[in-house]
């Protein structure tokens, strides 16, 4: 029983250790990756739906043409923060976007930190850059 105990712990104590903080995206990523800087995900929706508090979303230099949601939260003590890799210019292009609908959409979502992005291309009537509801 100690040394099942013992395996418990030390499996647990890794899984802590190497829990990942943070992700990246890349043009020349994969969804199908794991998200680290030699596999980078693909598209940044993708990334902003596997955040969780005390995360941080590095976006590499390119231009994304997603519309995005950002579906989760941080905390008091551990923000989400999603950004440009070391100062690469992301540009995130809205011109395919319908309906005047905002480039990046926030919603009853807490503690987050987006810095570095550009926003562009969103040129119709009451378009958008970035809507946040409620919080």
């Amino acid at each position: 029983m100690k040394n099942l105990l013992l395996l418990f712990w030390a499996l647990t104590f890794t899984v802590i250790i190497t829990a990942q903080n943070n992700y990246y995206v890349a043009t020349t990523g994969s969804d199908d990756n794991d998200g680290s800087l030699d596999y980078p995900w693909e598209t940044i929706e993708y990334g902003i739906d596997q955040l969780l508090a005390g995360n941080t979303l590095n976006i590499m230099s390119g231009t994304y043409n997603e519309k995005l949601y950002v579906n989760v939260s941080g905390s008091n003590s551990n923000f989400i923060t999603i950004r440009n890799y070391n100062s690469d210019e992301v540009i995130i292009d809205g011109s395919n976007i319908p309906d005047a609908t905002p480039v990046i959409e926030i919603e009853d979502q807490s503690f987050l930190i987006i810095e570095g992005l550009v926003i562009t291309n969103n040129e119709m009537e009451d378009a958008q850059g970035i809507l946040i509801n409620n919080n």
